[in-house]
């Protein structure tokens, strides 16, 4: 017996023995990224995981993008020579472009904004600050136009407390010169206004050269009760400090081959109105203006943009709500880049109008919903290569699922989505040919619940058919470097299934995710898309000795895969591996909060592997992450 296979059995063997210790899963947890006005997770037709504050403790979540490793369907890639900033990845979406497929909320307001990469930093936000994560793949397209093609990520973060003066402050520190500062204050001035302030200055140091990441964190809320309402308003400012090793070098794996020192601010104002006109209209306002800067070497690009989005809902009868809004988006960029030759300036704009009903008949719901968005852009080359640039683009999305539920704690859904994205700034920038918008049908089936009152599944069966789907080559691909749409339709089948045991003691969770993705024709017909595995599996044990001292670890398999942007799949596959992660919790007072941990528990060593940019060169690797320890406190108040 191999050391995987024993560790899967005693893995069972624990599950069996928890069996004498059943306990319940709740299911009211309120979904807000199915509609702004929340819906429960049993009633919604997709696939959707959520991460809880209570799961970011108990398992020892040190960021955000730990927190969403354990989510079926989940994978990282780090190809883009940015230490400690990889890319998240939903469902087999290519590594380059997966982050502009997904949209990332904070509290309601997204974090990406298309008039420039589309990208976002998600190590921006201190977990603990997070009261919950909710990731639907496929999911929100409708209600929030491009950028969520290929699903939403909503990030909630702790609610006002009751107290006078609450808040918390801790430290952590570890391998790599870590060292994460943070601090929370907030105040009820009146019974009707709060007010909070988050402070974290976080750094990571790297195992190679020249590798290390520095971030200044600033984020202050104030919430005003109005009548049957609130008002919200916000200010979020971030400084990124980093260096980046670049690829290995294959002589020497801790040698930097890049000198890439680079500075990303990012700056938020936003505003949020809730309030309920009658007993069945409610209203929704969102908006914000961001400004985001990034500076290296060898570019710069200035970027700025406002956003708003008004909604109503109307309960027309008992469980049943029709949704109305729509949204405003107009940006402008400015970008420099030595290494492209590129000096563009652009403005975008996104005009969006929406429609969402939900109807209960009996035991049975049935969501519809419709959205139509325009896209405006007007693109100017100051200097260097490319041409101006200036067109339009109308797309409509849609989805028609039903949910039938089975009993209070077990339904079955059906659900179909065509969703769309349209290019953002940056890729327009290097694009070549004429642009078109990517569309996408889901077709997807599953079922969520409490099973014998103590195991909660979610699982999916999905079939995703993406038409001119962006994608960027490289000159090693015999084109010219850039980006495109493909000319050959994409498929995606996938299976994904979800777990979780609580009792008295322990916490099992299981997650297993499958996609069989590839090319439907042309010239790369039957090739699978490069950079991403078909397999991905964790499991994952929490266990409480006593009442304030808590163990758990996760293990994670990540399957092979081509290497990023090899579309012709003529490298060898980058072979998959293994992590092991440990921590515990103890809990010295009911304020005090004690903890340690190993990520990385063996010290696998591995790599992310991207295609050359030119005939001739080789591979390119990427390292992957070490074994390192950390230890923190935590005091709330």
């Amino acid at each position: 017996m191999n050391k995987k296979q024993r560790g899967l059995f005693i893995y069972c063997i624990l599950a069996q023995v928890a069996l004498a210790n059943m306990g319940n899963v709740k299911l009211e947890d309120t979904v807000v990224t199915s509609n702004s006005f929340g819906t429960k997770i049993l009633e919604t037709a997709k696939n959707t995981s959520i991460v809880t504050a209570e799961d970011i403790e108990r398992m020892g979540y040190q960021s955000t993008e730990e927190a969403l490793k354990s989510v079926p369907g989940v994978f990282y890639s780090a190809t883009g020579g940015k230490d400690h900033m990889p890319e998240v990845i939903l469902r087999g979406q290519a590594p380059g472009k997966a982050s502009q497929n997904i949209l990332v909320l904070l509290n309601g307001t997204p974090l990406n904004s298309t008039t420039d990469t589309g990208g976002v930093n998600l190590g921006l936000i201190p977990v603990d600050d997070i009261e919950r994560i909710e990731v639907i793949p496929n999911g929100g397209n409708v209600l929030f136009g491009e950028g969520a093609s290929a699903g939403t990520i909503s990030i909630t973060t702790k609610e006002r407390n009751n107290k006078k003066y609450y808040g918390y402050v801790g430290f952590t520190g570890g391998s790599y010169n870590k060292r994460n500062y943070k601090v929370k204050l907030g105040t009820n001035i009146t019974e009707k206004l709060s007010l909070d302030v988050t402070y974290q200055d976080d750094f990571l140091g790297g195992y190679r050269h020249h590798s290390e990441k520095d971030s200044r964190y600033f984020n202050t809320n104030a919430i005003y009760k109005i009548e049957n309402g609130t008002i919200e308003l916000g200010y979020l400012d971030s400084i990124v400090d980093a260096k980046f090793s670049g690829y290995v070098d294959k002589n020497d794996i801790k040698k930097s081959n890049s000198k890439t020192e680079a500075r990303e601010t990012l700056q938020i104002f936003n505003g949020k109105v809730v309030k309920k006109l009658s007993e069945n209209l409610s209203f929704f306002l969102n908006g914000d203006y961001k400004e985001r800067k990034y500076k290296s070497q060898t570019s710069d690009r200035d970027t700025k943009s406002y956003y708003i989005k008004p909604e109503l809902k109307y309960e027309y009868m008992k469980k049943s709500h029709l949704v109305l809004g729509g949204d405003f988006n107009k940006g402008e960029s400015d970008y420099w880049s030595s290494s492209h030759a590129k000096n563009n300036f652009t403005n975008r704009t996104a005009e969006g109008i929406f429609v969402s009903n939900s109807t209960q008949v009996g035991n049975f719901i049935f969501n519809q919903g419709y959205r139509v968005q325009k896209i405006d852009y007007d693109q100017k080359v100051r200097k260097g290569v490319g041409k101006d640039r200036d067109g339009n683009f109308k797309e409509d999305a849609y989805e028609i699922s039903t949910s039938y539920l089975v009993t209070d704690d077990l339904s079955l859904y059906a659900s179909y989505n065509h969703t769309f994205r349209a290019p953002t700034v940056d890729e327009l920038g290097s694009w070549k040919g004429d642009p078109k918008v990517q569309t996408s049908d889901i077709f997807e089936v599953g079922t969520k619940g409490l099973i014998n009152d103590f195991i909660y599944i979610s699982s999916s069966v999905y079939r995703s058919e993406t038409e001119n789907e962006i994608f960027y080559l490289t000159a090693d691909s015999g084109e010219v470097t850039g980006n495109y749409n493909f000319q050959s339709k994409i498929v995606r089948d996938g299976i994904e299934i979800s777990l979780e045991q609580y009792f008295e003691k322990i916490t099992l969770k299981q997650n297993f995710s499958f996609v069989d993705h590839k090319v439907d024709g042309g010239k790369y017909s039957g090739k699978k898309v490069p950079g991403v595995p078909e397999y991905l599996a964790n499991l994952g044990i929490s266990y409480k000795f006593i009442e304030n001292l808590e163990f758990s670890t996760t293990w994670f398999y990540y399957g092979s895969s081509y290497a990023q942007y090899d579309y012709e799949n003529k490298y060898p596959k980058q072979g998959g591996h293994t992590e092991v992660n440990l921590n515990i919790n103890y809990r010295y007072t009911p304020d005090l909060l004690i903890y340690t941990g190993i990520n990385n528990l063996f010290d696998k060593e591995y790599f992310y592997a991207k295609a050359p940019t030119k005939k001739g060169d080789d591979v390119r690797y990427y390292y992957g992450n070490r074994r390192n320890v950390y230890a923190g406190f935590k005091y709330s108040f």
